[in-house]
């Protein structure tokens, strides 16, 4: 069920705290929260009843997530709005772009949410409602929400079939959350030693420079612009090697 729209957090009289980096407070406002108040019979704790909660972004035309632009400091937006609720004690069913288009693409997954979710079967039974009614006709089913699937084996009962590469371990939301925040950190950091080297991040053949409307100011002093080139695919496990480092 919706718990609100455009709910303000880190301003003056906000519903929702934020916390404070390098003595500066992060603000925004998250388009939309949902929550999910579970029944006492499918084994959550009860004391968690109500604090599940989805995030969506809403975005015009195209919309991606990908932990390359994560790990690269690219979009932090929704992991760190997830992770603002994390800090204010609720739990992370997901958080997800909502792709808002004049029409659809004539298929049946261009409309669902893109982003990350919690690997459970009880969170993905309750981000869509659709995937609890084949529990007992032993059918597979598609969502028509977001990445995942679910069917019934003699083995398993019912279950979760297929997943995406955004189904995460609680684990995995928490240190997406910790990683986020850090590069937040790093970015104020670098901002208040006035830290202004040209230095764009490029990744693969990609010209970035080229499409930026300031290049001109950049290359008026003459001196040469130092792009930061990522080559090949960067996954979760990148997060998993930088903190083993």
């Amino acid at each position: 069920m919706p718990f609100g729209t455009e709910i303000a957090f880190g301003k003056k009289d906000s519903p929702i705290q934020s916390r404070q980096f390098e003595g500066m407070t992060l603000v925004g406002v998250m388009d939309r929260i949902d929550k999910y108040e579970p029944q006492s019979e499918v084994g959550v704790d009860a004391s968690q009843v109500g604090h599940f909660v989805r995030l969506i972004d809403y975005k015009s035309g195209y919309a991606k997530f990908a932990f390359a632009d994560v790990f690269l400091g690219k979009k932090l937006q929704l992991v760190a709005y997830l992770g603002v609720l994390m800090d204010n004690g609720f739990l992370p069913a997901g958080s997800f772009y909502f792709p808002v288009k004049d029409g659809w693409d004539d298929d049946e997954f261009s409309h669902r949410l893109v982003g990350i979710f919690r690997d459970d079967l009880d969170t993905v039974t309750h981000l869509d409602k659709g995937l609890s009614k084949h529990a007992t006709d032993g059918q597979g089913k598609e969502s028509e929400v977001f990445g995942v699937a679910t069917h019934t084996t003699k083995t398993k009962g019912f279950c979760i079939a297929k997943r995406n590469d955004y189904a995460l371990e609680d684990e995995q939301i928490q240190g997406l959350k910790e990683y986020s925040f850090a590069m937040i950190e790093q970015a104020i950091v670098q901002m208040k030693k006035g830290n202004i080297v040209k230095n764009p991040l490029a990744q693969g053949n990609k010209a970035v420079c080229g499409m930026c409307p300031y290049w001109g100011v950049c290359t008026s002093s003459g001196e040469p612009i130092q792009e930061r080139v990522v080559m090949g695919t960067l996954g979760l496990g990148a997060f998993v090697d930088t903190q083993d480092k």
